[in-house]
């Protein structure tokens, strides 16, 4: 089970604690200003804090900024009145949080704030296009990134538009061709390349067909007035986006928090960077690996205007996609805001946790109520009631699963001041007193795949290939006897392993280290399989035995570069001595392995898609599933207005069918009281002996008439019926038929989701790198 969030008390004072795994199916929170609604986001994410999940945060506002006034921190001290502070200690005292706690909480947060369009401030550029990271997605998400990208440029110019128009076409092409020619480039670039593009046709048509110059020409001219703007530097330079850097703490030990504020920018702005930022973290998403666990979370304040129910700006796109996709890779969104008409349906139908606190209107509870697949939770609680009770810092928690469990409960007090939000001024101070904490050495990651052989990472010597080339001394013939007390003189650095110390002599050993690439189909993407291998130096012309790894083979930071004293050495042979030895190591080591290394992997016969490197099989099961939801789609759809339209046309019949039956009840009604007049009268006249004459007997005759138009109505009635009862069975049936195809649309995505085998890849000895090789001295 993972990490459980504790996030305040439930109605029967007992703690109220949240599986943060749960977020993997994203949340959602809602309530009007002043329910409490910034204070259970802080709530949030201080928990996760505490269980290092990295958070990314957008702020549009500046209230999620007071994450950086944790209770005893500097930064606390140095911007919140002191008898503030005492006081929000004790009340936090009172709920059972003491010292301890938050100094562990304290040593945990990593926290960075972009200013975004403060020119002295610190902040991100938009315009950062990595080559890399494009080459490493699918080619149907290349396209997607370079449309987005491209929409999101012509939201900042003015072009609003939903659809894919000439103007969005060629500028994705152009971000298309730059990116995978993999040349260094620059905005100010495209200019010059609108009016001019390098390619002359877009699809099949000319590209003056399909975007004449006096479009190009127009779209230049606005870019080109943007770039000369004052607030150029605001929106395009500052430090690059990267997702991957920025959920990385500056220290193993802490978790990151990077919140973006969004203050300074004007409302074409925010769109513009928002849509640039979600389109990186989509890249990033879909680069990612699958994970059963939730290994960072995306949260944004106060959704409003962003991800709209109608129009599709671009930041909505990626969004969505995110929405949808991001939990195959543990990635969790928690979005906010305080109207439930603020976000696309689309988008709430794909969260799984939503956090109500109070509304304005039954109208909006009655809005939340639409979009769950009941009014009532697992205990058989209405949930509109639960909803109508809720105070100030009260929320409903819902998670949707096969039943709706629900919870109320009272946020907990955040270990973090509430100052509201801070003024630009304020939040550029703030920022720069929080750079200083940044600017701890990163954490040390394994070195990158490279061709030639380079020392263990962290280890004080020069890499060995510089060693190799270096070395000038020939080292002189050495004796082949047991053992000696001087370390043999060798061309190269040799390294120690202390680790287990089984006998008063080293023995040298040499250590390789590999990545082995696997493609992956036909596909961009590749596998890729670490190997750490260890073998002892033989004395003899076959200085290892392939055969003969040795067991728990040392990790780089395993090694130290200094010897034990009086340790002796093993005598070494004359191959050992020479400086091409690691080569030639080398070259044996990939031969073996090339020869036996296979890799399994999941692969999806239906999707024809690999698992990802670390992917497991429910990860990729659910990413399968995710895919082929998107895929059926489009069929769903089909069926769906298919179903509608023969639905509406039964409604109508059976409409017709209702509407005859009460007029056929009216006619009888009438019929039978013009039936019982004339029998009756008739009935009377015989009383009063009106005898036979001729209008008595005409009224007998129209008494007869009546009883006899009466069972004709009678049968026009029961003929309505029947039509009306046969027009219910066939919408009824329509009905059925719909949720039926429904169900196997279900069906067909659960069975393509499930179409799940194991490959056994084998990679070429081409892309089996050498990430780094040594040698080194044992007891």
């Amino acid at each position: 089970m993972s990490a459980q969030a504790l996030l305040g008390r439930n109605l029967q004072a007992g703690e109220f604690q949240l599986e943060l795994n749960r977020l993997k199916t994203h949340a959602f929170i809602l309530g009007m200003t002043g329910s409490g609604k910034t204070a259970l986001a802080i709530d949030l994410i201080e928990q996760l804090i505490e269980a290092g999940t990295s958070c990314l945060i957008v702020d549009p506002k500046g209230d999620l900024t007071n994450l950086a006034f944790a209770i005893g921190s500097e930064t606390s001290r140095a911007f919140v009145d002191p008898l503030e502070l005492d006081g929000w200690l004790e009340a936090l005292r009172d709920e059972g949080v003491d010292e301890a706690r938050l100094a562990a909480y304290r040593s945990k947060l990593d926290i960075e704030i972009f200013t975004q369009g403060d020119a002295s401030g610190h902040h991100l550029g938009l315009w950062s296009l990595s080559a890399s990271d494009y080459a490493a997605l699918e080619a149907a998400d290349r396209v997607a990134y370079a449309e987005n990208r491209a929409a999101a440029l012509l939201e900042l110019l003015g072009d609003s538009n939903d659809g894919r128009t000439p103007s969005l076409l060629l500028l994705s092409e152009l971000l298309r061709s730059k990116l995978e020619s993999s040349e260094p480039f620059k905005i100010e670039q495209l200019v010059a390349e609108i009016l001019d593009p390098p390619f002359d046709q877009i699809g099949v048509m000319p590209l003056e067909d399909f975007c004449p110059r006096s479009v190009r020409q127009d779209l230049a001219i606005r870019l080109n007035s943007e770039l000369a703007s004052s607030t150029y530097a605001l929106r395009f330079e500052g430090e690059p986006i990267s997702v991957a850097d920025l959920l990385k703490p500056c220290a193993p030990e802490k978790t990151a928090v990077r919140i973006i504020s969004l203050q300074g920018l004007d409302d074409a702005s925010r769109n513009f960077f928002l849509a640039s930022f979600l389109n990186e973290l989509l890249s990033y998403v879909r680069r990612s690996p699958g994970s059963d666990e939730l290994r960072s979370v995306f949260y944004m304040d106060e959704i409003f205007g962003y991800f709209p129910p109608v129009a599709n700006p671009p930041a909505k796109r990626a969004m969505l996609a995110l929405l949808k996709q991001a939990r195959a890779s543990g990635f969790g969104l928690v979005l906010a805001t305080q109207n439930p008409g603020d976000i696309d349906y689309k988008g709430l139908a794909n969260i799984g946790n939503f956090f109500i606190g109070r509304l304005n209107t039954p109208r909006d509870r009655e809005k939340i109520l639409g979009l769950l697949p009941s009014r009532y939770d697992a205990e058989g609680n209405d949930i509109d009631n639960q909803i109508a009770g809720l105070e100030r810092r009260h929320f409903l928690y819902l998670g949707l699963g096969a039943e709706i469990e629900s919870t109320v409960f009272r946020a907990r007090r955040p270990y973090s001041y509430l100052a509201g939000p801070l003024s630009l001024e304020q939040l550029e101070r703030l920022s720069r007193s929080l750079q200083p904490i940044q600017s701890a050495p990163p954490v040390e990651q394994q070195p990158a795949a490279v061709s030639q052989p380079q020392a263990p990472p962290q280890i004080e010597p020069v890499p060995v290939a510089a060693s190799m080339n270096s070395a000038k001394a020939e080292p002189a013939p050495v004796e082949k006897t047991a053992a000696a007390s001087l370390a043999p003189n060798l061309p190269y650095p040799v390294y120690y392993d202390h680790r287990h110390m089984a006998s008063e002599s080293y023995r040298l050993c040499f250590l390789v280290a590999l990545n082995l690439h696997y493609k992956l189909g036909r596909s961009q993407e590749e596998a890729t399989k670490e190997r750490l291998l260890a073998y002892e130096i033989q004395d003899g012309p076959q200085l290892i035995d392939l055969r003969a790894e040795l067991a728990d083979p040392p990790q780089a930071d395993d090694l130290a570069s200094t010897p034990l004293p009086q340790m002796g050495y093993a005598r070494l042979s004359e191959p050992v001595m020479q400086k091409t030895v690691l080569k030639k190591l080398e070259s044996q080591v990939i031969d073996h392995v090339y020869r036996e290394a296979q890799l399994e992997v999941f692969y999806n016969r239906e999707l024809k898609l690999y698992a990802r490197e670390g992917e497991s099989r429910e990860a990729f099961e659910e990413r399968c599933r995710v895919l082929a939801a998107d895929e059926m789609e489009t069929k769903r759809a089909r069926i769906e207005d298919r179903a509608k339209s023969r639905v509406d046309r039964a409604e109508e019949r059976l409409r017709v069918a209702e509407q005859r039956v009460e007029r056929e009840k009216e006619r009888l009604n009438q019929s039978k009281l013009r039936s019982g007049v004339n029998a009756g009268t008739a009935i009377l006249n015989m009383v009063l002996g009106a005898g036979q004459s001729s209008g008595h007997i005409s009224r007998v005759s129209n008494a007869i008439k009546s009883a006899t138009h009466s069972k004709e109505r009678s049968a026009q009635l029961q003929l309505a019926e029947e039509t009306f009862e046969t027009r219910q069975q066939e919408l009824e049936a329509l009905e059925i038929q719909a949720r039926e195809e429904s169900a196997e649309i279900d069906a067909k995505i659960d069975e393509i989701a499930a179409a799940i085998e194991t490959k056994a890849l084998t990679v070429l000895k081409k892309d089996i790198v050498v990430s780094y090789s040594a040698m080194y001295w044992r007891a």
